[in-house]
């Protein structure tokens, strides 16, 4: 996700949309997540019970594209991918010593 420098001013739920993204999970996984599947919600509607983020997701989605916001999504398995090859990346430039 992308980083965010001091300079770059946005509103809250820009900023919420463009450095969150949801994780789109198998439902015998989602309640493992406890609604950290749902990230951009969570982060919209920090004070929100978990089990009511799914129905927000909706609503949001829909004011993101009436705003032009990124709402972004993926797999599971992209998702993980993407963390773990990140992390791989990062762990190289560190290198061993």
């Amino acid at each position: 996700m992308p980083l965010l420098s001091q300079s770059q001013r946005m509103g809250f739920v820009e900023q919420q949309a463009r450095t969150s993204r949801n994780v789109r999970v198998p439902g015998f996984l989602a309640f493992l997540f406890g609604g950290l599947d749902l990230q951009i919600e969570h982060h919209l509607f920090p004070t929100m019970p978990r089990n009511q983020l799914r129905r927000a997701q909706a609503a949001t989605k829909t004011f993101c594209a009436q705003h032009g916001l990124a709402y972004r999504e993926s797999g599971f398995a992209e998702t993980y991918l993407e963390i773990f090859t990140h992390m791989w990346r990062v762990s190289r430039l560190v290198g061993t010593d």
